[in-house]
């Protein structure tokens, strides 16, 4: 019968932690960076780049109730800035704003 001893139980242990960091680290790496899941929230804001900025330029009514002009696309959905810690989409994500006419 083999022994296990304090070191060998030690060593297999940062092992298993070791590969439970990898698995979490690549999971939000390869897939927080092509917006799929998961998504990152921050004081209830999200923390992930949208694929498009959209600044809506097309003539309203006014004073009519529309929606803000100025949004975001995420994963093919519409999503208002609000939603997002702008600061850290602007900051961290590489989006050019594509104006609507």
């Amino acid at each position: 019968m083999t022994m296990i001893t304090k070191n060998t139980r030690k060593h297999f242990l940062a092992l298993i932690g070791l590969t439970v960091f990898f698995v979490v680290y690549s999971h939000v790496y390869f897939y927080g960076t092509k917006n799929k899941t998961p998504q990152v929230f921050i004081d209830e804001k999200l923390r992930i780049c949208p694929d498009e900025w959209i600044d809506n330029q097309m003539p309203i009514v006014i004073n009519s109730d529309s929606l803000p002009r100025q949004y975001f696309i995420l994963n093919s959905e519409r999503m208002e800035m609000s939603e997002f810690d702008t600061v850290w989409v602007f900051d961290n994500c590489a989006l050019k704003v594509q104006m609507v006419f």
